[in-house]
């Protein structure tokens, strides 16, 4: 069985100001139009069907005001040992966070290009575990790397 869990990473760095107009693409107000919201929105209908939850991450900002360093990778939910948010209610991680962070630099998002493959990695370990147990439990597979395959 093919489980898909989207990873979403938000860039909360400086890089988002618009100069011209001297305002950042980010916008705590959640009645002003903003990309970020729009692109949340989009994520949640196009996988909430696939996937109940999803995987929030920030980078580019001090996820702690005045106590931390620019950070490559946060938990977007404020919670470090948990990033997961129900795949519907990511405007809402994503008002929340925006609110809790205080944006800086310098962008960089090798932390997040990191951690999706650090998760790719344990999910195809996961598979062909589980793969090779499905395999042994239904009459066993020459070469299985199980303990008591034949």
């Amino acid at each position: 069985m093919l489980e898909l869990i989207p990873m979403v990473g938000i860039d909360y760095s400086m890089s988002n100001l618009t100069f011209d107009e001297r305002k950042c693409i980010h916008s705590v107000n959640e009645d002003n139009p903003n990309e970020y919201r729009d692109l949340m929105s989009c994520i949640s209908k196009a996988y909430k069907q696939m996937s109940p939850s999803t995987l929030f991450y920030g980078f580019g900002a001090n996820s702690v005001p005045h106590l931390t360093e620019v950070s490559d990778l946060f938990s977007g939910t404020g919670d470090l040992l948990n990033p997961i948010v129900m795949t519907d209610h990511l405007q809402a991680a994503y008002y929340s966070c925006l609110k809790r962070v205080e944006i800086n630099l310098p962008c960089c998002f090798s932390g997040v290009i990191a951690k999706a493959v650090e998760f790719a990695q344990q999910s195809q370990v996961y598979f062909l575990n589980e793969q090779d147990y499905v395999e042994n439990a239904a009459g066993g597979v020459k070469g299985s790397s199980q303990p008591g395959s034949n």
